[in-house]
């Protein structure tokens, strides 16, 4: 923490106390990256740090995160060390830069994973050692990065944190690239499973052109022709966290009959479930009263025999 003796206009000795950007950046919950890039280079690494914090992703980067009297020196060093992996923006000189090669060694020697992206001709130094993707244009293929750190349990707290921004005012295509990423996820507790749940089930209208929910049309989120009660959300729900779950007759995602020793003792310790799920759509009550119409409908045209 930053702190500073100040007075009162009356004399009175006054202390202001501030949280420094690493003390907040290690406090994020989600995955935390930080940014090395080279010098010159700072546009191009504001950029890349936006594209990965579009899937929930925290950066640091040096200029656009410290603020005038940091030590900047500190808080760099500060960083690297509550960082979870270090991402190289490496263009033909990246080696060359004292600060550069530093941020590699540390993260290094911290045991930190360094993901370096060489732009154009391989760079030197310390960088080198760790296996790299290289580009021939400008385009840094973001899925590919962030596919690396799903093995991470804070990984998974980005994707669950990204869907629910993309489901309240997101686009088609961020969509089915958190889709796509969260085939890869790992680890997941039973409050990340009901978040993802509620954003799924979400009724949303963004805009005038009524753009809904993007999570329920993007393409791996939605049940298949073969398998119209289950996907891949519902499908790693009931796989991390022993949960039943699938889509009901709506799309909303809902309680399932227990497949598992598991689910019961589950469905035991929490009986509003369902009810908080479907809570907007009233899919059960629903689904209910079509059940009972078609049983009325079948005792009703039985056929009599004539007398």
């Amino acid at each position: 923490m930053n702190s500073w003796t100040t007075t009162f206009p009356d004399g009175r000795p006054f202390q202001v106390v501030e949280d420094t950007p690493c003390e907040k950046f290690a406090r994020c919950p989600s995955f935390r990256v930080f940014l090395s890039y080279r010098g010159g280079q700072e546009k191009d690494a504001i950029h890349l740090a936006a594209r990965i914090e579009a899937f929930g992703i925290t950066t640091f980067v040096a200029p656009r995160d410290l603020r005038p009297c940091d030590d900047w020196e500190l808080e760099i060093e500060r960083a690297i060390a509550s960082c979870d992996a270090l991402v190289a923006h490496c263009p033909p000189d990246f080696g060359e830069g004292d600060w550069t090669n530093k941020e590699v060694n540390r993260a290094g020697r911290l045991g930190k994973p360094v993901f370096p992206i060489w732009i154009g001709v391989p760079p030197t130094g310390p960088v080198t050692k760790y296996h790299a993707m290289q580009l021939n244009g400008d385009d840094v293929p973001v899925l590919e990065i962030v596919n690396r750190f799903t093995a991470f349990p804070r990984m998974t707290e980005a994707l669950v944190f990204a869907i629910e921004r993309c489901a309240q005012h997101g686009n088609f295509l961020l969509a089915n690239q958190l889709a796509r990423c969260f085939e890869n996820v790992q680890h997941m507790s039973d409050e990340q499973a009901y978040r993802l749940i509620r954003a799924h089930n979400r009724k949303t209208i963004t805009n005038r052109y009524g753009n809904t929910n993007q999570i329920r049309a993007a393409t791996n989120f939605r049940p298949s022709y073969a398998s119209p009660g289950q996907s891949v959300l519902t499908e790693k729900i009931n796989e991390l966290t022993g949960l039943s779950v699938s889509h009901g007759p709506n799309g909303d995602i809902c309680d399932s009959p227990p497949t598992s020793v598991v689910a019961p003792q589950r469905a035991a310790a929490k009986p509003a479930f369902t009810r908080e799920i479907s809570r907007d759509s009233y899919a059960e009550d629903r689904y209910m009263s079509a059940v009972s119409r078609t049983q009325s409908e079948r005792k009703v045209s039985s056929p009599v025999s004539p007398r």
